[in-house]
């Protein structure tokens, strides 16, 4: 019975060292919906249309993913061009390695993963680095207390 209270407490310390990150993550699901006025009800003007802002962001969004999406081809070539057995050897490869990826439906999955990493994996990156970069920019003791604030996710709560 204890291990089932000590995992729930676990479970709890890291649903509340992840409450930033799904904050965020709501936010930009939302922008990604349509909602950017509701997220950022205070950057628009009466001028600009925030619908088309929200639009602009999720096509953009997915032309990148287009662009990330493609698979590339396999091609698995021989070092001994002159042989007969080789160029077979290298065909047979070629076709083995094309059908993992067929069979494992890779393409499909493709466009949706590439999607998701521009809008939650880029985020996370940016918002790791951003926060790195910062401790150069400071005293010790701002270099410091950043490093304190990085290092808090990776505290045990007994």
């Amino acid at each position: 019975m204890a291990d089932i209270k000590k995992i729930a407490r676990r479970v709890e310390a890291m649903k509340h060292r992840a409450t930033e990150r799904d904050a965020n993550m709501k936010r930009i699901l939302a922008v990604r919906k349509g909602e950017i006025a509701n997220v950022f009800s205070d950057v628009f003007p009466d001028a600009i249309s925030s619908p088309m802002v929200a639009n602009f962001v999720d096509v953009s969004a997915r032309d990148l993913a287009e662009v990330l999406a493609p698979l590339p081809s396999i091609n698995c070539s021989t070092t001994n061009v002159n042989s007969d057995r080789a160029k077979q050897f290298a065909d047979k490869r070629g076709m083995i390695a094309n059908n993992y990826v067929y069979t494992s439906r890779l393409q499909t999955q493709m466009y949706p993963g590439a999607d998701q990493w521009f809008t939650y994996g880029i985020f996370q990156k940016l918002l790791r680095d951003n926060s790195i970069i910062s401790m150069f920019d400071g005293s010790s003791i701002v270099n410091l207390h950043a490093l304190i604030l990085q290092l808090r996710p990776f505290t045990r709560i007994s």
